[in-house]
């Protein structure tokens, strides 16, 4: 599963490289969750800086306006904006993303902020804690964020056998 979204992911920078504009590069700040101060000394921040957990936004994003990008937390379910929801960027600002919807009330602004995220990864030796927009690169999804949706026009990019009998 985790090839797939590999693939999707670098997928998304790639577009977003030829997409038009300036680029605008958002750096999370990540910090060691612990209350043994040795933890901190144990794992510098350059540890959790090249982590990418499943369900959280990288390190460092590279955006623009006019970018496709997906929603990683339910930040306001009954307005539309749950996990998985797709938005084009609007306007880029130091601490808030301007999108409109793609789905759901399609055409709204929303206002997006960076807030902190801790990973639920239970496998790694410490915990941290990532503040940064809770958003991803959309342009690729993988088959389960696309299950559900509508859209106008689709590529299938197939390289790996997704669907086997396990017997």
């Amino acid at each position: 599963m985790h090839i797939y979204f590999i693939i999707a992911y670098e997928d998304s920078c790639h577009t977003t490289s030829r997409e038009p504009g300036e680029t605008v590069v958002y750096e999370a700040v990540d910090d060691i969750v612990s209350d043994d101060p040795h933890d901190r000394l144990t794992f510098p921040v350059e540890i959790p800086n090249s982590l990418a957990p499943t369900g959280m936004p990288p390190y460092k994003m590279n955006l623009k306006s006019g970018c496709i990008i997906m929603l990683l937390r339910n930040s306001a379910p009954t307005k539309g904006l749950c996990n998985g929801t797709r938005l084009i960027v609007t306007k880029l600002q130091r601490n808030i993303i301007e999108a409109k919807s793609i789905g759901f009330e399609n055409g709204e602004t929303y206002f997006i902020p960076q807030i902190p995220l801790i990973p639920s990864d239970s496998n790694m030796p410490f915990k941290f804690k990532r503040k940064q927009f809770p958003v991803r690169l959309a342009y690729s999804l993988t088959i389960n964020k696309a299950q559900g949706q509508t859209f106008e026009k689709m590529f299938i990019y197939w390289i790996f056998n997704s669907f086997f009998n396990a017997y």
